[in-house]
């Protein structure tokens, strides 16, 4: 019976060592905010090169985390990221129009093991989308 105590104690000890020292799945390695503009609406592209070659490539919203497979890394310990977005964005009714302070293609020269790096993107308010007048018909008596 102790045996069975023991066995299941050490199961027990390498399961938990396991996880806790394996690699993670993804590696985060830039945290792209947004300043001035409408969050989880402008489009973000990024391209993660290693030795000029991509590696991983992927599309999402602002702000994002650009991750990577940990697989994918191959032991790079510098990647460079590219991070591309709109340089002007339309919202839906209400019109509202907001531009880009600064670049629409970034490269980022990032050291993994230092990683996550944080950058933000500025858009400025150019043209206030107009008032809404909502137009009530007569009730009819």
């Amino acid at each position: 019976m102790k045996w069975i105590r023991g066995i299941a104690v050490l199961a027990l000890t390498l399961a938990i060592t396991t996880v806790a020292l394996a690699e993670p799945l993804q590696v985060l390695l830039v945290k792209v905010g947004i300043k001035g503009g409408p969050s989880g609406v402008i489009p973000l592209i990024y391209v993660i090169y290693g030795d000029g070659k991509p590696l991983w490539r992927d599309i999402t919203t602002l702000p994002a985390n650009v991750t990577i497979p940990s697989g994918r890394l191959n032991g790079y310990k510098v990647v460079k990221v590219k991070l591309i977005t709109l340089p002007e964005y339309v919202t839906l009714p209400p019109r509202a129009k907001y531009e880009l302070v600064g670049n629409w293609i970034v490269t980022l020269k990032v050291e993994v093991p230092r990683a996550p790096y944080n950058y933000t993107f500025t858009f400025k308010l150019v043209k206030a989308p107009p008032k809404v007048r909502i137009c009530v018909p007569p009730l009819p008596i």
